[in-house]
């Protein structure tokens, strides 16, 4: 966030001005973006959404209020970024405030909302405001939270999050986590589209990706065009 005074600065041009038509078309709106406290209340309220979206998406349920709870009374602060209609929550990312960063714990949004928006994906807004958050506090970044490699595959994160992810500006790094194994790709059986990040060590910068797919390269280009455009990193692609 070094030398940045304006988040939308981290953005494409394209993608920032949606991201800020999008947020005039909200204001306009019966919708409205809160900035908020986490407390208990909150999570009971955010509870049903991020049930309702994990289990749709076939994904694996944490216990979130005890998860907060357990951080907040180690001095941890949480902060949300919500969406709200009429008064009633229906988005919202949640966020801790670290020395040096802020970071996503939680971020959950409807795929569409009843107003037009210029950008696709409303989740771009919040990435946006969070950003801004950073830069106003003076932190040093933002962190997205960790996926499992390989994006695609049952139980893991799919490619379109990595997708976002990188449009959002972000640059994935090795978790320095000492749970996690690294494996080489010699030892992988990829049979269905599977993104693959590369990396040499804990802690280091992604500087390889691997992208197998049984579909064309042009599609996924078409699909996926932040993968193959990134300046941050080298993508092979292989069909199988």
């Amino acid at each position: 966030m070094k030398n940045v005074q304006n988040a939308y600065e981290l953005f494409g041009k394209k993608t920032a001005k949606r991201i800020e038509k999008s947020i005039e078309k909200i204001l306009e709106s019966d919708y409205e973006i809160r900035f908020e406290d986490v407390d208990e209340s909150f999570i009971d309220a955010f509870l049903p959404i991020y049930t309702d979206s994990i289990t749709q998406k076939k994904g694996k349920l944490y216990n979130v209020k005890e998860k907060i709870k357990k951080f907040q009374d180690e001095g941890v602060v949480y902060r949300s970024i919500s969406l709200y209609k009429e008064n009633i929550l229906k988005g919202a990312m949640i966020y801790t405030i670290r020395e040096k960063n802020l970071g996503i714990s939680y971020n959950i949004f409807p795929n569409e909302i009843s107003v037009k928006l210029p950008i696709k994906n409303i989740t771009f807004v919040a990435d946006y405001h969070i950003y801004q958050d950073a830069i106003d506090r003076k932190k040093e970044f933002v962190s997205h939270g960790k996926d499992r490699n390989l994006y695609g595959i049952p139980t893991h994160s799919s490619i379109g999050v990595a997708n976002h992810k990188l449009r959002a500006a972000s640059l994935p790094h090795v978790s320095n986590s000492m749970k996690n194994e690294i494996l080489n790709l010699d030892e992988l059986s990829i049979d269905e589209d599977t993104l693959i990040f590369s990396g040499d060590e804990k802690g280091a910068s992604i500087k390889k990706a691997l992208l197998v797919s049984k579909t064309s390269e042009e599609e996924m280009r078409k699909r996926y065009s932040i993968l193959f455009e990134n300046e941050n990193f080298n993508l092979e692609f292989k069909k199988i």
